[in-house]
């Protein structure tokens, strides 16, 4: 049978095959080559499946920031033998889980170093005043999780779920620190700080983010230009504590390091 006359099988009707259309008069280009994908599109592609990657790392790191929390706050003197073991395989879980996240991200972001966030010494925990924190965060159980940690150190805590929700509470009344995400659906960490520094600039310089994503080679740009403390997900408690302190001791909420402790 020639090729013209092969058929196709539509809904069970026997029907001749469409021919392939001619080329142009002229028209030198090969007709295979219509079916390769652009090498944009390829490019878009890859860039769509690393943000995914991304994406699916920063969600686990906020789950795994939440459980890390909630760990460092047992009281592991009240438990048997058997409990602080299993409390501590908890610890080591966690840990490898998000060693694992971090490799995620820097694969997704390939071609970056690995920024360690800051280490911040302890600071004195003894406070002029009570500290007015503004944590800003869109996941709800990492959000609560720092609103309990850093009420329980005797801070008033107000709790905002992204930038936008965060203003009104910026703009009637003292804020000491902001506690930011920096990757949020309506107004980020990086938008927040943007509107922070242009209409309250005294307050740009008291602000700790605390992100999973400092892999991406314009996050950990912009994060480095702010001179902030950065806090990784999933966090370490006294981490946090510390560079809420560094901020809160800037804003002599507590009351300055000895030197030489």
């Amino acid at each position: 049978m020639r090729a013209a006359e092969h058929i196709v099988r539509r809904g069970g009707v026997a029907a001749p095959a469409a021919p392939a259309p001619s080329p142009a008069p002229g028209d030198k280009r090969d007709p295979a080559a219509s079916s390769k994908p652009s090498k944009e599109l390829v490019t878009a592609w890859v860039q769509f499946l690393r943000d995914e990657v991304a994406d699916a790392a920063n969600a686990l790191n906020n789950r795994l920031a939440v459980i890390k929390t909630l760990h460092d706050r047992f009281d592991a003197s009240r438990l048997s033998a058997e409990q602080q073991r299993d409390l501590g395989q908890i610890a080591t879980e966690v840990d490898r889980a998000a060693g694992i996240t971090a490799k995620l991200l820097n694969r997704a972001h390939s071609g970056t170093t690995e920024m360690v966030p800051s280490a911040f010494v302890a600071l004195s925990t003894r406070a002029r005043r009570q500290g007015v924190i503004l944590v800003v965060e869109d996941d709800d159980g990492n959000r609560e999780a720092i609103t309990r940690l850093l009420s329980s150190a005797g801070h008033r805590v107000i709790p905002a779920r992204d930038g936008l929700e965060a203003f009104p509470t910026l703009e009637m009344g003292k804020v000491d620190c902001v506690v930011s995400d920096f990757r949020m659906p309506a107004l980020g960490g990086r938008g927040l700080y943007e509107q922070i520094e242009e209409r309250i600039p005294q307050l740009a310089r008291q602000f700790v983010f605390v992100t999973g994503d400092y892999t991406r080679p314009e996050t950990r740009e912009f994060l480095e230009k702010t001179g902030c403390p950065v806090v990784g997900k999933p966090f370490q408690v006294e981490t946090l504590l510390n560079a809420v302190a560094s901020v809160l001791e800037r804003a002599e909420v507590l009351h300055p390091t000895a030197k030489g402790s």
